[in-house]
């Protein structure tokens, strides 16, 4: 199951400094939202994160939201951090990334994919060559099918 496990975790991505970033060749991020830059369908920023944001780009790393969610829920949330975003990624299919590296001008394998799911964030990290820094997720999903993946998420990360 390497291909699911993370290069790097963290509890929150607010954690992941610049330095850290830079001493893994990092200069582009590709970045989930719900449960990873926000509150699971919420377009409030976690405390924080504009700042990190700004700290990010000072240093001259770009970022872009890539997140399988509509435009609808993507759009309003990427436009009030001032963020790029791809909606609809299909991750964890690499396509959306590759096209999403290309757009920031950087290589895959300069680029790092920061997310809360295994099976989505990771995966993609694996087929797209980049790479993988999973964070903790804000909160426990309710729906049936987000507790089986999280039970199985434990079950590969132990």
């Amino acid at each position: 199951m390497g291909i699911l496990k993370p290069d790097y975790r963290f509890n929150s991505i607010l954690e992941i400094s610049v330095p850290f970033l830079k001493e893994k060749g990092i200069e582009g991020l590709l970045l989930d939202v719900d449960n990873t830059l926000a509150h699971h369908f919420s377009q409030t920023p976690i405390e924080g994160l504009e700042k990190w944001l700004k700290e990010i780009a000072a240093a001259g790393i770009k970022t872009l939201i890539l997140s399988n969610a509509r435009s609808s829920r993507v759009e309003p949330f990427a436009e009030k951090i001032g963020v790029a975003y791809t909606p609809k990624a299909m991750k964890p299919l690499p396509f959306r990334a590759w096209s999403s590296c290309r757009e920031m001008g950087v290589k895959s394998k300069n680029t790092a994919i920061i997310g809360d799911q295994l099976f989505t964030d990771m995966l993609c990290g694996s087929l797209s060559g980049t790479t993988k820094i999973l964070v903790t997720p804000m909160h426990e999903e309710t729906g049936r099918l987000f507790k089986i993946k999280r039970g199985l998420e434990r079950k590969i990360l132990k």
